[in-house]
């Protein structure tokens, strides 16, 4: 059975559609342009356009949602030894995500990266809402929903092997970033950000953040993704090394 990528992006759903078997044949792709609702968070106009296109006879095949940044909350989690058991952990980390949007966290799902022992490791939260949505629309479609991930884990988790030593970690999609910092491989922070759209000098972002927590990076390798520019089959490409001082899109 064939394989589709749906990213869901601020502005559009890209969907990209990989046949199996041999001779292999290049991806399919489509871009369903949608108008932006009023609030930047806003996701059902995109869950309106897949919805819309799935009901217009899509043909079978197994499916992975990837969610723009923009509609998933990040933190990094602390080792606790004294967490021995998954709902310890889901329960801290809710607290943990309370206390840093100050809002309740009853309806956003949990997840966690996983990490070696003594080491922080990545935690995404997305709304319940939109995770029912989008399975009510692929239940309702011959396409069998494989998993929704949010799109740093999507980067991250396809390249984690790359990432090895200091580096610092852009993953840029619209008007946001995420910015890390990974010592010997193991993060010590963290960031959601906004793009400035007057300067594309990555240096003084990454001075900012070293300030901001503490990390005197020495000789790191700087990996930038940036969706819209790299391409759109962005599940595909691969995060590319680059020395200091960077330019966006370099």
């Amino acid at each position: 059975i064939e394989r589709l990528v749906v990213d869901l992006r601020p502005a559009r759903v890209v969907l990209t559609r990989f046949a199996r078997g041999w001779p292999r044949r290049d991806p399919e792709q489509r871009v369903l342009p949608v108008e932006p609702g009023a609030d930047s968070h806003d996701w059902q106009p995109l869950t309106n356009a897949l919805r819309g296109f799935l009901s217009a006879g899509a043909t079978p095949a197994d499916a992975i949602v990837v969610l723009s940044d923009r509609f998933v909350r990040y933190l990094l989690v602390p080792w606790n030894a004294q967490i021995v058991r998954r709902s310890e952990e889901i329960a801290v980390t809710q607290e943990l995500f309370a206390r840093q949007f100050a809002s309740d966290m009853q309806d956003w799902e949990v997840r966690l990266s996983g990490a070696r022992r003594g080491e922080h490791q990545v935690a995404a939260a997305i709304e319940r809402s939109l995770l029912d949505v989008i399975s009510t629309i692929f239940a309702a479609s011959p396409i069998r929903l494989h998993a929704v991930r949010p799109h740093f884990m999507q980067v991250i988790n396809g390249h984690r092997r790359a990432l090895e030593g200091d580096a610092w970690v852009v993953v840029a999609e619209a008007d946001r970033m995420l910015v890390g910092f990974l010592r010997n491989g193991s993060w010590l922070s963290l960031r959601s950000r906004p793009l400035d759209p007057r300067s594309n000098a990555m240096e003084p972002i990454l001075e900012q953040e070293a300030l901001l927590h503490g990390i005197a990076p020495q000789n790191a390798k700087i990996y930038v993704y940036e969706a819209d520019k790299i391409g759109d089959a962005a599940a595909s490409q691969l995060l590319q090394p680059i020395s200091a001082p960077v330019e966006r899109g370099a």
